[in-house]
């Protein structure tokens, strides 16, 4: 197995501040704000929740609000920023009254940032509501290039027509509602917009029955569900669910192709019993008026796997070696074969105290049967998860947040549900945070170590990985930042050092160090920030099998919006990377030029971007073999686009826009010819284009409102 450590990595160094703007803010200071619910008390099922936040909150704390509803967190399907928490139900609401709760989580506590109770209302109540409604949109697009000049052959074509579609029915009776839903895409078949072929292609398909809570799905769907055993299932196919079971118990039972579906190939994903994983998840929160105090979670799963090409990696029996050598996400040829997973967890916000803790263990079995010359392989295997996290308030206004995981992994665990979970592997990571008076420091550290079953012919290696962070936002008076701006800080310190533990004969040693640093200084005024910064690093090559090398870089920008909706921006990058065995340096130069403005009261926009890229090696390093590219390699494009919007888009009737843009490229140190003939054609595309495009889009609105 190859264990040897990967080049360096070439890091950036740049930070931007976001400015807040528009909605004023609910409280006074951040730190003791509240949420600002909608003045009506009453919705339709499928109306969008939208509640006002502080428009200045941290980018931080934005990322640490969570949205319940009903005691359900739905923080993962709600918008959160610019000054507002928008909730979009993706299947309507129950009728009656609910309970919607804003919480943050500030230093490992937890802080109520407000409630609101609102009435769903029934068709009954709803006057002349006849109990469905459609809603949809389609848009398209008619490209036409008018001018062109030094393509490199073969030329795109000249005439292109795509667009998008979505389409949602809803019809809701007594206590039941029925739902369906496509979304899609459609175009010619200029090589990108079409699958095999075929000019209309829908993306996601799904139909819903629902009861109450409880309901059955059938189509694509993502199981929100994150263990060992089912990690963010996404998939095509059917399935149930059953809410509010006795001892607050969620029940899910699905069936769902393991191979991913595309377009109308599958259709809803059912019918295929040698392509599918089925099972069931079991969800309790026994202590009733506080979900979050303890959650049990069991799931079971089964499932086959047919030939073929796949991206499911690992899986036994590949290279005559466990675990395969091969990386993840790649394609590759798959036995097929079927097993079984189970996983049982236990999560708790220890009620009283911001501990919370969490821990998994799950086992699995599996079968692969012989063919290509691959031998039948059984075998099973465990992993497990161990977590904690703990927060607690300090004098003077500091927080310190601390967290600790381990994780196992063996040898010959895997699951048809989570495929890329890594197998032969354990981990342990801790880390904290001390943050107050616009201070913050962070640091982290673990080990990452393979060869779980200490298998004497197997090396056995051992990765240190540690990192260091400190930021800065010092509160100044306006004095100060009128001319300064406001200023923000932060400097990071990143090193992972991997040797061997166990070297059989005959294998190569690991014995590496990389050094990342990186430092970067914002400064923003209301209309206005600017940045500099600094990259560093270092790889080291004990063993002598790879040269070491010293990379260095600065970075800097500035961006500019204007009094309407205007915006600017400069940004470049430098960075050298030192060969220090054959003393020769690699230089990337990157420079990039943005521009926009909106004229004639939103009626007419355009945009400008520039970019150039000048490598003194490679195109993009690591994935273009060297002899497609020369010594000195300059990229250079710039767009630019104008569009009059005609006809403004209602929620009744269409728009219609008609644009001007132009693309050009340019390139040298390039071998066009053979990344033509390897598939890197778009690399070596250069000249000039000029396209005039029409677009409309129009909205499809039956039904109730």
């Amino acid at each position: 197995m190859d264990r040897r450590a990967p080049a360096v990595a070439k890091l950036v160094g740049l930070a931007l501040l976001a400015c807040g703007g528009g909605v004023q803010a609910v409280a006074a200071s951040p730190a003791g704000w509240s949420i600002q619910a909608p003045a009506q008390a009453a919705v339709s099922p499928t109306s969008s929740l939208t509640l006002t936040i502080p428009a200045d909150l941290s980018a931080a704390q934005l990322a640490s609000l969570a949205i319940e509803i009903d005691q359900i967190d739905v923080t993962a399907i709600a918008r959160i920023g610019k000054g507002s928490i928008v909730y979009a139900p993706p299947q309507p609401l129950t009728p009656g009254t609910h309970d919607l709760r804003v919480v943050e989580y500030a230093g490992g506590r937890i802080l109520p940032r407000g409630e609101w109770s609102f009435t769903v209302k029934s068709p009954g109540e709803t006057g002349a509501a006849r109990g469905w409604s459609v809603r949809g949109s389609v848009d398209a697009t008619m490209s036409e290039r008018i001018a062109d000049s030094n393509l490199t052959p073969p030329a795109p074509p000249a005439f292109t027509a795509n667009g998008t579609f979505d389409v949602k029915a809803v019809r809701t009776m007594s206590e039941w509602t029925a739902q369906a839903t496509i979304e899609g895409l459609y175009g010619t078949d200029n090589g990108t917009s079409a699958i095999s072929g075929q000019g209309l292609q829908p993306a996601q398909m799904q139909a819903s029955l629902e009861h109450g809570k409880d309901g059955v799905v059938v189509g694509d769907q993502t199981l929100p569900f994150d263990n060992l055993v089912i990690s963010g299932l996404s998939r095509r196919g059917v399935s149930g669910h059953l809410m509010n079971l006795p001892g607050d118990t969620d029940l899910t039972g699905f069936s769902v192709r393991d191979s991913t579906l595309a377009g109308f190939y599958g259709g809803l994903g059912v019918g295929n019993s040698d392509d599918l994983v089925s099972g069931a998840v079991v969800q309790s929160h026994p202590i009733s008026g506080s979900p979050k105090a303890l959650t049990l979670q069991a799931a079971l799963v089964g499932g086959s796997t047919p030939g073929g090409l796949s991206t499911v990696v690992p899986y036994p029996g590949g290279n005559s070696t466990f675990p395969p050598n091969t990386p993840l996400g790649s394609v590759t040829s798959v036995q097929p074969g079927a097993g079984s997973a189970w996983v049982v967890g236990a999560a708790s916000e220890i009620p009283g105290t911001a501990l919370q803790v969490n821990g998994q263990y799950a086992r699995s079995g599996f079968d692969f049967a012989a063919g290509s010359g691959q031998p039948a392989t059984h075998a099973d295997d465990s992993a497990y998860l161990l977590g904690a996290s703990y927060g607690v308030p300090l004098p003077a206004q500091w927080t310190l947040a601390a967290n600790a995981t381990y994780q196992y992994v063996g040898t010959y665990f895997t699951s048809l549900a989570n495929q890329t979970l890594a197998p032969d592997r354990r981990a342990a990571t801790a880390g904290a945070t001390l943050s107050g008076h616009g201070l913050a420091f962070s640091g982290s550290g673990g080990f990452t170590e393979d060869n779980t079953d200490d298998n004497a012919s197997l090396p056995t290696v051992r990765s240190l990985p540690r990192t260091l962070n400190i930021g800065y936002s010092p509160p100044l008076p306006a004095s100060v930042t009128a001319w300064l701006g406001t200023p923000s800080a932060n400097l990071s310190w990143q090193d992972a050092r991997t040797h061997n533990l166990t070297l059989p004969a005959g294998s190569q040693p690991t014995d590496s160090d990389v050094v990342n640093d990186s430092a970067t200084l914002n400064f923003a005024y209301p209309h206005l920030s600017w940045q500099i910064g600094m990259a560093a690093g270092q790889f080291r090559d004990y063993t002598g099998q790879q040269d070491n090398t010293d990379t260095f870089g600065p970075t800097g920008g500035i961006n500019v919006t204007f009094a309407g909706s205007g915006f600017a921006g400069f940004n470049l990058q430098l960075l050298d990377s030192h060969d220090l065995q054959q003393d020769t340096h690699t230089l990337d130069k990157n420079y990039a030029l943005t521009g926009g403005d909106t004229f004639w009261a939103n009626r007419l926009t355009a945009q400008l971007t520039l970019s150039i890229n000048h490598n003194t090696q490679q195109v993009i390093p690591g994935t273009l073999p060297p002899q497609l590219v020369g010594n000195d390699v300059v990229l250079k494009t710039a767009t630019a686009q104008l569009t009059w919007h005609a006809i403004a888009a209602t929620a009744t009737r269409g728009g219609f826009d008609v644009g001007l843009s132009s693309a050009w490229n340019e390139s040298s140190g390039l071998n066009s010819s053979v990344l033509t003939s390897q598939g890197f054609s778009a690399l070596a595309t250069r000249g000039l284009q000029t396209f005039l495009t029409v677009s409309s889009k129009w909205p499809l609105a039956l039904g109730d409102r």
